[in-house]
């Protein structure tokens, strides 16, 4: 081989094995929601407990794992609401993602030694922005009365989802390997 072969090699990541799993769960999800199949709930809570534990097992190993499996699980998450049977306000599945992928990260990070937040010149324009809308509903809050703020406080919340998703991904994907799957999972996920 030529070294230009090699350079070449070293330079450009391969994407992480890993994704072909998280692309057929895509595809499982695509086929639920196509064919309108719903699952008993002991059944989606048997599963997604046993998927959970596996899950915080690998995550503490590689948070990239639970990264992915949120990657492939929000665009369906609307559809199949993961909320083991419960229909608790705040309990469910995307929200356990995030929580699962956060703390696989940060016990990593710190068994490492490393800060947990990662920052960049960019995040203080997202959390202006962020800030700025809250602040916007508080104060209309405040000018229409406790009912007004009651009724916006979960459109709020679903607006600062995304915001929080970017500092969870920037604080989660340290390498252009797992940007490179996340991507991809992404682009998967916008095609099913």
């Amino acid at each position: 081989m030529s070294s230009i072969t090699l350079a070449r090699k070293s330079v450009v990541p391969t994407i992480d094995k890993r994704v072909w799993p998280m692309a057929m769960a895509i595809g499982f999800f695509g086929f639920l929601i196509v064919k309108e199949i719903s699952m008993p709930p002991a059944v989606i809570a048997g599963f997604g407990g046993l998927g959970l534990l596996g899950l915080l097992m690998t995550g503490l190993q590689s948070p990239e794992i639970p990264l992915y499996v949120l990657v492939a699980y929000i665009p369906f998450s609307r559809l199949l609401v993961g909320d083991f049977g419960t229909e608790a306000f705040a309990f469910n599945l995307t929200n356990i993602l995030t929580l699962w992928v956060f703390a696989a990260h940060a016990m990593k990070r710190l068994s490492q030694g490393q800060p947990i937040f990662q920052g960049t010149p960019f995040n203080r324009a997202v959390l202006l922005f962020a800030l700025m809308g809250a602040v916007s509903l508080f104060m209309a809050g405040w000018s229409y009365g406790s009912t007004y703020l009651l009724a916006y406080v979960t459109p709020l919340k679903r607006w600062l989802t995304p915001v929080f998703f970017y500092f969870l991904a920037l604080w989660v994907v340290r390498d252009r390997r797992v940007l490179k799957t996340v991507v991809i999972l992404i682009m998967v996920s916008l095609v099913v």
